[in-house]
């Protein structure tokens, strides 16, 4: 990442948060909970924000977002924890929704993810 810039928004409660990978310092990224090694991780472009399908790869009933998905995109795979609908939360209570299941993962308007439906493979 030596010749490369990037410029990241961070939402925090407090607001927004702009970072110049080149002058942030290690203090700075620890307060927004993210390391120097995870920016230099990102590739240079990103997913689009759109509603997509998505591998479930794991659940976790307790969290705040609950759903682990893996988004395949341009070849590369991208995780993220996503919200729920309430009725995926019942779909997985009652067993018909389990991680390696193929699910819809739409961008909402606030800015998150949400798993809102299983994908059924055939009938």
């Amino acid at each position: 990442m030596e010749d490369s810039v990037m410029i990241l928004h961070f939402h925090t409660p407090q607001g927004i948060v702009t970072v110049d990978s080149r002058t942030v310092t290690d203090e700075e990224l620890a307060d927004l909970g993210i390391t120097r090694e995870a920016i230099e991780a990102c590739p240079g472009v990103l997913p689009p924000l759109s509603t997509h399908l998505a591998r479930l790869d794991g659940i976790n009933p307790g969290a705040l977002k609950p759903a682990t998905v893996t988004r395949t995109w341009e070849g590369k795979e991208y995780t993220y924890d996503c919200f729920v609908t309430e009725s995926v939360k019942d779909q997985y209570v009652a067993g018909d929704v389990e991680v390696g299941d193929y699910v819809i993962v739409h961008f909402d308007d606030i800015g998150e993810l949400v798993v809102t439906a299983k994908v059924y493979k055939s009938w």
